[in-house]
């Protein structure tokens, strides 16, 4: 049985062998510290469940959810065509070879230019901005007015600048740095959605491990009391966690609302999903019981 949690630092174990991936995400580090730690958890995935289809879960977090530098964004994105003294662009940071930040002489990182990535038109490549050899805008951003009519819309100079023809499917679902970093070895994501703890059966299990963090010894070591928490919490629990949330779904699939789900939960904590015959009207009439 595989089983894989990670807080600041976690393990991963295999039964009956010893394979540990601990992953360390730090605010230097970031996103891209998660992706390594992930790239060893894939690995031993690779390794020992080739042929299984593989899905990682995470919480909606905020560096679970950042985007590459240069994906698609329309925020403050200028209408009309780059001048060739201020070519419009991303303000980036500015990274080594290794990977690393680099600062300036004070503290703070250098910022450099780059261009934001391709759109996607009828499933082909629309470059943003002109060729570096054309004749009177090399290498210059189009605009939006001009990016639009490539589309197929007409009289887009008369539109406002953020104008809602502009939320493109190929701007609004851009992939986070997590999933296009799973989706390269062939792993899913899903993302539990936000500020509903009752369908994030990941905060139970780091409930779990809290209670039984406190219930160890205090020592020196915080981190291998809070490892020994995180791989002591039972498979068995974990299923129990990941049933209460799926009870939830299905309550709020019926049309309950949070208060009408709660009271479903107990009154059918014997029955995985809320009974067929058991419908909005009849829970409310029994709830006034």
């Amino acid at each position: 049985m595989l089983r894989l949690s990670y807080m600041r630092k976690s393990s991963m174990g295999l039964e009956g062998q010893e394979n540990k991936c601990s992953l360390e995400a730090n605010n230097s580090g970031g996103v891209m510290a998660v992706c390594s730690g992930i790239s060893d958890a894939m690995d031993i995935l690779w390794q020992h469940y080739p042929a299984n289809n593989h899905i990682f879960v995470f919480d909606n977090a905020k560096t679970h959810s950042k985007r590459a530098e240069d994906s698609l964004l329309a925020h403050r994105m200028p209408k009309g065509t780059s001048r060739p003294d201020a070519n419009w662009g991303l303000r980036v940071n500015e990274r080594d070879e290794a990977g690393n930040l680099v600062y300036t002489h004070g503290s703070k990182v250098n910022k450099v230019f780059k261009r934001m990535g391709d759109a996607t038109f009828n499933n082909k490549p629309q470059p943003l901005y002109f060729p570096n050899n054309h004749p009177t805008h090399p290498g210059l951003f189009k605009g939006m007015a001009i990016i639009l009519e490539e589309c197929g819309y007409n009289n887009v100079h008369d539109l406002h600048a953020q104008c809602p023809e502009f939320n493109q499917p190929d701007f609004i679902n851009v992939d986070s740095l997590l999933e296009a970093h799973c989706a390269e070895q062939g792993f899913t994501v899903i993302f539990l959605p936000k500020f509903h703890c009752e369908l994030n059966f990941i905060e139970m299990c780091w409930g779990f491990a809290k209670w039984l963090y406190r219930e160890l010894p205090a020592v020196e070591d915080i981190e291998c009391n809070m490892v020994n928490s995180l791989e002591s919490i039972p498979i068995t629990s974990m299923c129990q966690f990941a049933n209460h949330s799926l009870r939830y779904m299905d309550g709020y699939r019926h049309g309950l609302n949070g208060k009408e789900a709660a009271w479903v939960m107990k009154k059918y904590c014997g029955h995985h999903q809320i009974p067929t015959d058991a419908s909005l009207e009849v829970i409310q009439e029994l709830m006034q019981q």
